[in-house]
C-alpha cells in the first residue's frame, strides 16, 4: 500500500517508479493485481492486469499510476487529492482458471472474467459483495460492463474465476 501511494506521489514529483528490488520475496512474485481508489468512499479509479511478467512490486506501481491517471471512466487525479484518497490492493492469488459451467462461479469468493468476442468484462470479488448482488444480477452488470446487453452471459461466453487476496488503507 505504500508503495502504491509512493508511485502516485512520484508520478507528480515527474520521477520514475521504484525499481529497487525489495527485501519481502513475496514482492518479487509475478502475480495479477488491480489497484483501487477511493474519494470519500466513492470509486476514483481501479486498473488492474489478470497477468503480469513484472515482480509485485513494480506491477503494483504501474497499476496504481494506472488507476490514478489512466482510468477512462475518471479525470487524472489531482495533486491536491492525494491524501484524500484511500487505496486497495488485489493480489491474485492463481492465475485466472477457465471454468466450463458458471455454476462453478461463487460471487464473493471469486474474481470474475467474462469474454464475448471482442467483449472483455471483470469483476474484482468483492464488487457483487460491496453492490449487495446475487449470481444473477452480477452477470447482467458484467455483461453491460462488456459492452453487451444484460442478459449476454447467458450464450457464447468464455468465463475465468480467480480469487484475491485484499489489502486496504481503511483495514
Amino acid at each position: 500500500l505504500n508503495l502504491a501511494r509512493e508511485s502516485i506521489k512520484r508520478a507528480f514529483e515527474g520521477k520514475d517508479i521504484v525499481r529497487e528490488k525489495p527485501s519481502d520475496p513475496r514482492l518479487l512474485e509475478k502475480r495479477g493485481v488491480f489497484v483501487t481508489l477511493r474519494k470519500n468512499s466513492q470509486l476514483r479509479g481501479c486498473i488492474g492486469i489478470h497477468k503480469s511478467s513484472d515482480p509485485l512490486y513494480i506491477t503494483v506501481q504501474k497499476m496504481a499510476r494506472a488507476a490514478a491517471f489512466q482510468d477512462p471512466r475518471f479525470s487524472p487525479l489531482r495533486p491536491e487529492e492525494l491524501n484524500s484518497i484511500s487505496i486497495e490492493i488485489s493480489v491474485y492469488l492463481y492465475p485466472p482458471r477457465k471454468i466450463d459451467d458458471i455454476k462453478n462461479y461463487i460471487p464473493g469468493k471469486h474474481g470474475i472474467i467474462m469474454i464475448k468476442g471482442l467483449h472483455e468484462a471483470t469483476f474484482l470479488p468483492e464488487v457483487p459483495l460491496e453492490q449487495n448482488w446475487n449470481k444473477t444480477v452480477t452477470l447482467q452488470y458484467l455483461s453491460l460492463k462488456a459492452g453487451l446487453p444484460k442478459d449476454g452471459w447467458k450464450e457464447g461466453c468464455i468465463f475465468y474465476i480467480y480469487e484475491t487476496v485484499h489489502f486496504s488503507e481503511k483495514e
